[in-house]
């Protein structure tokens, strides 16, 4: 699905064609990005080949 995990953490991956993070802990994956419709395509694609739960938004804004 063209993501990398980063060199500094292992456990935090990185695609950059559609910018998105994903962070792993255990069995949990928090996804990062800007457009929530590419985070719901990614979603869907890992959804095909395990069972996930998916506990809906956690939509937080940093402004810089």
């Amino acid at each position: 699905m063209g993501f990398k995990f980063l060199v500094s953490d292992s456990t935090v991956f990185y695609n950059p064609d559609n910018g998105i993070f994903i962070v792993t802990f255990i069995d949990d994956c928090l996804f990062i990005g800007f457009n929530i419709n590419e985070i719901n395509v990614v979603k869907r694609k890992i959804a095909k080949e395990y069972a996930i739960e998916d506990r809906g938004p956690a939509i937080y804004f940093l402004e810089v």
